[in-house]
């Protein structure tokens, strides 16, 4: 369950969980890329709905639970190369990330529109449905990464690259391009609007 914290606000929440190829003692010191089957991410709000990648269409695509039968309501889910919408995660760490806080200042001068719950699950969703946006979550010395590489990161990174997206993370080009160290590792990273990733790559050097 992603989104505990939120729980008692009542905002949206859901799961995200990655399927991994069926040896998983060989996962540690594997690259994401070379392991990962797929990613799913299902929002519990208005509508039920789950974000996956069909590998026999190459295609991200939208199910919604209708009536407890999952109707197929997109099929051909897409990211912008330019954002309209950010999610600025670990905000915390903007108090010690100087650059971080002028990414986020250049984002207000050029008129996007701030979208963050503070859970992972909507705040990406939202990138699918509404075709643009970033999301970063960039770390400090007091203010660690959080997201968790094997069941959040991974999951994330593969969906959004799959719609046409772009991520990096610390000292990568792209977060599939992460070596797993342990069960437990955590990561810092942005994904999104294409343009968008790029400017913000220096971030994560």
């Amino acid at each position: 369950m992603d989104g505990s914290s939120i729980l008692d606000t009542n905002f949206s929440i859901g799961s995200i969980f990655a399927i991994w190829k069926k040896d998983a003692n060989r996962l540690i010191g594997a690259k994401i890329s070379d392991s990962l089957v797929t990613g799913v991410i299902v929002v519990y709000g208005p509508r039920t709905t789950a974000i996956i990648y069909n590998d026999v269409c190459k295609s991200v695509q939208e199910l919604t639970l209708v009536r407890k039968q999952w109707q197929l309501t997109e099929t051909e889910l897409t990211i912008a190369k330019d954002a309209k919408i950010y999610a600025p995660g670990n905000l915390r760490a903007a108090s010690e990330n100087k650059e971080y806080l002028e990414v986020m200042g250049k984002w207000m001068a050029r008129g996007l529109t701030l979208r963050y719950t503070g859970g992972l699950v909507p705040d990406i969703n939202q990138l699918f449905i509404k075709g643009n946006g970033i999301f970063v979550a960039v770390a400090s010395p007091t203010h660690k990464a959080k997201l968790r590489v094997l069941y959040e990161v991974a999951p994330v990174v593969f969906l959004i690259e799959k719609a046409a997206g772009r991520t990096v993370a610390r000292k990568l080009a792209s977060g599939m391009d992460y070596v797993i160290k342990s069960y437990n590792d955590k990561l810092e990273f942005a994904c999104g609007s294409e343009n968008d990733v790029e400017a913000v790559k220096h971030l994560f050097l």
